[in-house]
């Protein structure tokens, strides 16, 4: 990564074996995440950050929990007059991901949201998905107030991520014993972290980003949502949402 966006590099022994390097060479995972980049780039998501993400010939963007690439490189081809960068927190995931795109390789780096290895307002915007329901609420907050430093003046966060349908909300209790008799639950319990998904709806999660001083500029309300059922019965939707920095200094 080119050295006027690092603020540090990480020292070898710093790394630290992370969930998802455990499967990050399961065939099962890399179909996954394979069958995502399709969605991304034919379901209307990849559409929607062209239309109304404010991305500029010349700009830097990153994509945090960048993976195997794959989405980065369908955005990049979108974005020919931008640079585009990535970061993940699974060193073996990356591995993974440079195999097939080895071009890259000075591209992305092994970091998190604790500490992203970035300037101070040296990056446009970055593209976040499906990463934040991994954070817990303190976790997220402290992610935001990282984005914040990185992000230049009215830079931008392009968000898709899954979040609980409000009726879950409502129907919590009616399935919860359901839910654990008819579905089998994982008995690894670091997999199981691993996997789970966020417990907030849209709603609470709107809330959190103009706590932390980021400002809705557009979500796809209709076209383009993909409603899934995972996690032993819970309803959730992805949906894209374009952010913008702003509403206190920082």
């Amino acid at each position: 990564m080119e050295n006027n966006l690092s603020r540090h590099n990480k020292k070898s022994g710093e790394i630290a074996e992370k969930p998802y390097d455990k499967v990050a060479g399961n065939l099962s995972k890399k179909i996954n995440l394979a069958m995502r980049a399709w969605l991304y780039e034919n379901y209307g998501f990849l559409n929607f950050i062209k239309k109304y993400a404010n991305i500029k010939k010349g700009d830097i963007w990153i994509e945090g929990g960048v993976g195997y690439l794959d989405k980065m490189q369908k955005t990049q081809q979108a974005f020919p007059g931008v640079k585009i960068y990535g970061f993940d927190n699974s060193f073996n995931m990356l591995k993974e991901g440079l195999k097939k795109y080895p071009s890259r390789k000075g591209d992305v780096i092994n970091a998190d949201f604790k500490e992203l290895p970035f300037r101070d307002k040296s990056v446009n915007g970055f593209f976040l998905f499906q990463t934040l329901h991994h954070l817990s609420d303190d976790e997220l907050s402290k992610a935001l107030l990282e984005l914040r430093r990185v992000l230049v003046n009215n830079g931008q966060l392009v968000i898709i991520d899954t979040f609980l349908l409000d009726l879950e909300n409502q129907i919590t209790k009616t399935i919860g014993i359901i839910k654990e008799v008819v579905f089998k639950v994982i008995e690894d319990e670091y997999v199981d972290n691993m996997l789970k998904y966020s417990n907030l709806t849209k709603k609470d999660f709107l809330r959190i980003m103009s706590d932390n001083g980021f400002r809705l500029v557009k979500g796809m309300e209709h076209s383009g949502r993909v409603i899934t059922l995972a996690n032993k019965i819970k309803f959730f939707i992805s949906e894209p949402m374009i952010f913008e920095k702003g509403g206190f200094e920082g």
